[in-house]
């Protein structure tokens, strides 16, 4: 039987660190530390005082423990309406279209994520179109969404959130809209359940003066459409100051487009009314 290699506290601190701050596999450890990797392996089983030492990628897993941020309740929102929670697997999973991808890489900035957790590039099954996907394991960050009330199932039982600050509320509705809303000149319409429609379509009416209508029904979703004051809508969830680093790209810029558009037609609508005005026409009808 081999003579059993000794270590100094120092070296068994260094193997530690490298591997759980480096986070370098056994062999490169061994390499460095010139033993074996069993050696490796045993030494920080015995310091650490678990079977394996698993290498976890780094990024912050208590981000929706606590919704104190509009960062926090923006992405709390997005996950909600396009996202995927298994917590039997301790699983995070998002899917979007390939040309979103981008929004992705923002959402691992807002979680301090190492490059390591890469934004990967796979087929749809069904469309046969490139999505991007980010996947993140973890209990923590998992925990923190079921604690917010995303659910592991969703399509038509999304809950509307209980514990997010009234000041976030514009935040966590515009990731809602990002994720599974839909924006053009004539409407504006969110797909969720009906109680996260209800729930929405009664902050809209209180901040942006919409129509109290029917919530409708199709596909087995419901959706809340705006059709009169959509603009105050726009401008509540995508006012032009709003954080880029807080919105998709796109739906920002479709956003904008129609905010810019019906600018110009008030003002339009007030130099005509002032042409009106100063022609005397007005006091000969």
């Amino acid at each position: 039987m081999p003579a059993k290699i000794e270590l100094t506290e120092e070296q068994l601190k260094e193997m530690v660190r490298l591997r759980t701050k480096e986070r370098m596999n056994y062999s490169q450890i061994a390499r460095i530390m010139g033993v074996s990797q069993q050696t490796v392996k045993r030494r920080l089983t015995d310091k650490l005082g678990v079977d394996d030492v698993p290498l976890k990628y780094q990024y912050d897993r208590y981000f929706f423990h606590n919704i104190d941020t509009k960062e926090k309740a923006y992405w709390l929102g997005f996950i909600t309406a396009d996202g995927y929670v298994n917590e039997d697997r301790n699983l995070l999973q998002i899917h979007l279209q390939w040309p979103d991808r981008e929004h992705l890489e923002k959402f691992k900035r807002a979680l301090q994520a190492e490059s390591r957790i890469q934004v990967k590039q796979e087929i749809h099954s069904i469309t046969g179109n490139p999505i991007a996907t980010l996947v993140l394991n973890g209990k923590e960050v998992v925990e923190g969404l079921v604690k917010q009330g995303v659910r592991q199932v969703k399509s038509g039982i999304e809950l509307p959130p209980e514990n997010i600050p009234e000041e976030f509320i514009p935040d966590y509705i515009r990731g809602l809209w990002d994720g599974n809303g839909h924006i053009d000149y004539k409407k504006i319409d969110l797909r969720s359940s009906y109680k996260m429609c209800s729930w929405v379509q009664d902050i809209l009416v209180q901040k942006c003066g919409v129509s109290k209508t029917v919530i409708g029904f199709d596909s087995n979703i419901y959706r809340l459409f705006c059709c009169k004051n959509r603009i105050n809508v726009l401008k509540y969830l995508y006012y032009p100051c709003v954080n880029k680093n807080i919105c998709l790209n796109r739906k920002y810029k479709q956003a904008k487009v129609l905010m810019l558009r019906d600018l110009k037609e008030s003002f339009t609508a007030v130099q005509s009314q002032r042409l009106y005005e100063d022609s005397g026409l007005r006091g000969r009808n």
